[in-house]
This record gives structure tokens, sequence and C-alpha cells, in this order.
């Protein structure tokens, strides 16, 4: 069972794109990172445990004069041995297809059966995020006990963790 936190608030609202939310967490220093994909820009936030956002920035997407901006498609956290990197993709020379998503965050589990080697799905828990479109859902933390989902037209993150 999970139980609705504080919410973060985004200064723009979220991209309608399924992968438009990233996530890192940092326990040394006690903070969550957020990156959230708007159209030609990306916002980064820090958060404390609680939700406080402690700060927000706002990367540009920049082209050449006279062409449009491009479309930022993602934004992903990439940690390696000794940095943190933030990969942001673009719409530049690639095709993209979308579904519509609903309201609903869904947690599975999967598995290898030890006696056949097969994967088994288990559906572990349901969330219905009301009157929102939910476009990300990340995990917050490697164990799976808190996740953020940001929703289209929404300019909050919202936070979830296990009761």
């Amino acid at each position: 069972m999970f139980r609705r936190e504080r919410s973060i608030p985004l200064r723009g609202s979220a991209a309608a794109l399924c992968n438009n939310l990233s996530v890192l967490q940092l326990p040394v220093r006690n903070l969550t990172h957020f990156g959230v994909v708007h159209g030609p820009s990306a916002q980064l936030l820090s958060a404390a445990p609680e939700g406080v956002p402690l700060a927000q920035r706002q990367l540009q997407a920049k082209e050449g004069a006279g062409v449009s901006p491009p479309l930022i498609t993602q934004v992903h956290w990439c940690v390696l041995p000794f940095r943190v990197l933030l990969v942001l993709t673009s719409h530049r020379g690639i095709q993209l297809l979308s579904a519509a998503e609903d309201t609903f965050v869904h947690i599975w589990k999967l598995s290898r059966s030890p006696e056949g080697g097969y994967i088994e799905v288990e559906h572990c828990h349901g969330e219905c995020v009301p009157d929102t479109q939910v476009c990300g859902a990340r995990f917050c933390d490697p164990s799976g006990s808190s996740f953020a989902v940001t929703g289209y037209d929404l300019a909050e993150i919202l936070r979830f963790s296990s009761m």
C-alpha cells in the first residue's frame, strides 16, 4: 500500500510523453533529483525527503538562428563510477510512436521461474491518480518503496511512498 506525499511544484507542466520523468536519489546527501521534460526545455529539481523543493533550474535546447528549437523527448540521469551525467534526447532524426496513458500507475514484479526458467509476472499494486493523465512514473529508490509521477498539463511532481 502506498500513500500520497507532498507534491513538488514545477514551473510549468510536464510534456505528454510516456518517458518524461527521471529520478536520481542521493542517499549520502539526503536529496532526490528530478528531471522533467517539457517541449524544448527540461526542468531539473532537487528536493529534501519531505518533498521540500530546494533548487530548480530549466535547461533550454538551442539551435542556430532561424531554426526552431528541438523538442526534448527524454531526460535521464546516468550514474557512472566517478560522476553523474544528465542525458537529454531530442526528436531530431528520430521517429516517435507513443500510446495514450490512463490515470493508473501499476507496480509489477518480474521474476524467473526456478523450474522452467520462464519469466513470471505478478501485479503488486495499482494506484489511481485522479484527474491526471499519467505521462511518467519512476521509482525514487532502488528498493521500490517510493515513486514519483508526472501528468499531462500538471505543474507538479506527485510523490508516493509505501506505508
